[in-house]
């Protein structure tokens, strides 16, 4: 089956987006590094933008669309739904007549908020990405985890939560732990702490790299 894949350079990094006929787009961010370096970027061997694909069909052959948003109906109580026909039938009776004469019933209709998925406004591509996988994770929070983030060094996929980690300064992440963080610093493993607990880092390593984790 035919699919899109669109790449976007931007703020330092490439946002990536993969459609396919009759399923929900899947996106995926790669900070730090240019559209070129993406495109040449291999792990274990196996492209970069080919991990991000087969994930994206993994989904699609599970889990091709999240199901309709559909409204709950909210029913009047009964003492509210009395109250009102009764102010229906006291204006009723009050209406002018007609010019032929006639005494005409005027009644008024209650029309129920349609269902289906609300019409959202247009977003950018990093919003649409948030409001997406928000939707997905409070509709499935069982497939939570099934959604990509970036790709190790040693081919295999790393599964994150977009907007949960240690992020740097310059917004780079999310990383796992914090011995992750300073791989990313370029920081050498012999001048650097080497346990994983954000709280005994240097003040210097915490302004350079940020807790967001809970």
């Amino acid at each position: 089956m035919n699919k899109k894949l669109v790449l976007e350079e931007r703020d330092g990094g490439v946002l990536a987006g993969i459609s396919q006929k009759d399923c929900d787009p899947q996106f995926s961010s790669f900070p730090s590094r240019s559209l070129a370096d993406l495109l040449m970027q291999t792990a274990g061997g196996v492209s970069v933008l080919a991990g991000f694909v087969a994930v994206a069909e993994t989904k699609w052959a599970t889990n091709p669309k999240a199901p309709k948003y559909v409204a709950p109906k909210t029913a009047l109580p009964t003492s509210v739904t009395a109250k009102k026909e009764a102010e229906r039938k006291t204006n009723a009776k009050t209406q002018k007549p007609s010019s032929q004469g006639q005494d005409k019933e005027i009644t008024s209709e209650v029309t129920e908020p349609s269902s289906g998925t609300p019409q959202l406004p247009l977003l950018d591509v990093e919003e649409e990405i948030e409001a997406r996988d928000r939707k997905f994770r409070e509709e499935h929070p069982e497939d939570s985890e099934q959604l990509p983030e970036s790709i190790s060094t040693d081919g295999s996929i790393a599964i994150q939560n977009p907007a949960k980690g240690y992020f740097l300064k310059d917004g780079s992440g999310p990383f796992a732990d914090i011995q992750l963080a300073m791989d990313a610093l370029g920081m050498p493993k012999d001048k650097r702490p080497t346990h994983k607990r954000y709280s005994r880092l240097s003040a210097d390593l915490r302004e350079k790299i940020i807790d967001k984790t809970k």
